[in-house]
């Protein structure tokens, strides 16, 4: 609540003291708000307190607890200590057929939170051949570790998260990043959709090319001839 100063314009006594019971109402109105909102508020919080209560699930009441005291904060304190630092490097070649350029660069972020590497591989060529063109193929990554994400339970999950884009004279050809966490190992595609994954004991996959497989006590094997044979490994 912001509670501006009292006006005291007037020169004369009467209007000084109009002005000061002006102000004196508004500032008993303000109060009176203020107040009247810190027990809506309150009374929002012990009736989301008992309703997660009765799940028995410890983290709801945790992030139940979180939110409302975020989402009706007076006072925020933020603060993150941050190093960065960028690396840059050049190769040139020319002769007689052109020229070969390759500039190199990382930059390094590290706050509280995690790092985050970028590193950037610009290649190029300039031809001096008749009909060859000039060439540019460009790779950019990403590497993270630390906090990468919280999920939909409000858990917040750390770990590596190691992204790739390649271009070729503008075209993208290549664009995905991968993310392993102490729960899970993940593949997402260049509109961030997991598509493949392996979580515990279980893996999900869209297609597989294997050459030999051991299910339960049985090695399945492909045939010469085409087919599938089952082989007992024994006990």
């Amino acid at each position: 609540m912001n509670v501006p100063m009292p006006s005291l314009a007037r020169a004369d006594t009467q209007g000084a003291l109009a002005e000061m019971r002006s102000y004196l109402w508004q500032l008993a109105e303000m109060l009176n708000c203020e107040l009247e909102n810190i027990t809506v508020r309150e009374a929002d919080v012990r009736r989301a307190i008992a309703e997660k209560t009765e799940s028995e699930n410890p983290r709801a009441v945790f992030n139940a607890i979180k939110a409302l005291i975020i989402g009706s904060a007076d006072i925020v304190e933020q603060y993150y200590e941050t190093i960065s630092a960028r690396l840059e490097g050049q190769y040139v070649a020319q002769s007689e057929f052109g020229e070969f350029r390759q500039t190199t660069s990382a930059a390094i972020e590290a706050n509280a939170a995690g790092i985050t590497q970028l590193y950037e591989n610009l290649q190029s060529v300039t031809s001096a051949l008749e009909d060859i063109g000039d060439m540019l193929i460009a790779v950019t990554a990403t590497i993270r570790t630390g906090y990468l994400y919280t999920d939909e339970q409000g858990v917040d999950w750390y770990g590596l998260e190691i992204g790739q884009k390649n271009e070729v004279d503008g075209v993208e050809t290549f664009n995905r990043f991968a993310r392993f966490t102490a729960e899970r190992l993940s593949f997402f595609d260049n509109n961030d959709t997991e598509i493949a994954w392996i979580s515990g004991y279980t893996m999900h996959i869209t297609s597989a090319e294997i050459g030999r497989l051991a299910v339960g006590q049985y090695n399945v094997e492909p045939e010469p001839g085409g087919g599938l044979a089952f082989f007992w490994k024994g006990a």
